[in-house]
């Protein structure tokens, strides 16, 4: 590749950093670190069902996938390493920005590799975007904002039935606020605060509560187990719909992906199968509180 047509802005040179955005605490970081796991399983799972194909199929074109998605999915040995490692990583980014930016970069063949920019303020008019680099981050004589084409950014956003990326922001946002583990008279008291009437379970499980109003598009986050107070048949219900929120995500990014490989001319298509689909999750949501399927079929959406 030509190296005018490298990244706009390269890690050497800028930072790699959580934008304006704050280090998730707590529930937030439940929130990021639990909803890539299990988005797709690995080889030593159980599950004989479960496969990722590339078709149709060819040495040249996995190695062409393995160095289009290299930035991204890894230093993948094949289609299913660099697939289960891209999906992944922009699993992490929309758990934490509801949102991720790549630029496609390019020779006279035509695109080569996808790679994520480094978080920074990104805008967009007049058919190109803008990004702006962080005062702290530019040297003297560098210009304010890079400006990328729209034919040269790829830009994928979370599926609209788990919000925009800013009410996705809004919500770690309220999730970080609720992560404080107690109230401040209660840490200033020696007794903290039991004297003066604080109750530090019945706080906790305060907490829990506002935090599931605020993941209702996703469900319950795993690491919270079962909230104090609830029955199974509601612990099952919320996690059936993180799981379905999974779902969506993976098949979102399996979808958007095909559609860049067929822009760009690549000549293959990526398949995945063995694993149970958003919409039947989404039709077994009613079923269960009908009480027409048990918690043993639940439990195989959950845990494919």
């Amino acid at each position: 590749m030509n190296n005018d047509r490298l990244p706009r802005l390269s890690r050497p040179n800028f930072p790699y950093y959580l934008a304006a955005r704050k280090n998730p605490v707590m529930y937030a970081f439940m929130f990021e670190r639990d909803l890539p796991l299990g988005i797709l399983p690995y080889r030593s799972r159980a599950n004989d069902q479960f496969k990722i194909e590339l078709d149709p199929y060819s040495s040249d074109t996995e190695e062409k996938l393995i160095t289009l998605l290299e930035d991204i999915g890894g230093t993948g040995h094949d289609v299913e390493d660099v697939i289960t490692n891209f999906v992944e990583r922009i699993t992490l980014y929309f758990a934490h920005y509801g949102e991720v930016f790549m630029e496609l970069l390019s020779d006279d063949d035509g695109v080569k590799q996808v790679v994520t920019l480094p978080p920074a303020p990104i805008k967009h008019f007049l058919r190109r975007y803008a990004q702006i680099i962080p005062q702290a981050d530019r040297q003297a004589n560098d210009p304010e904002r890079i400006y990328i084409p729209d034919e040269k950014m790829w830009h994928l956003k979370l599926p609209k039935e788990l919000g925009s990326p800013k009410q996705h922001q809004k919500m770690i946002d309220n999730l970080n606020k609720l992560s404080e583990p107690m109230p401040k008279f209660a840490l200033s008291d020696t007794t903290l605060g039991s004297d003066l009437g604080y109750d530090f379970m019945t706080h906790r499980t305060s907490l829990d509560i506002a935090v599931e109003r605020q993941t209702y598009r996703w469900g319950s986050i795993p690491s919270l187990n079962q909230i104090r107070g609830t029955s199974e048949y509601y612990y099952m219900f919320n996690r059936l719909k993180f799981s379905r929120a999974q779902a969506l995500i993976r098949e979102h990014t399996i979808e958007e992906l095909n559609k860049l490989l067929q822009q760009i001319g690549f000549g293959g298509t990526i398949k995945i199968e063995g694993l149970p689909l958003a919409r039947e999750i989404s039709n077994t949501i009613p079923k269960l509180s009908k009480g027409e399927v048990g918690f043993e079929e639940v439990v195989k959406l959950i845990n494919p």
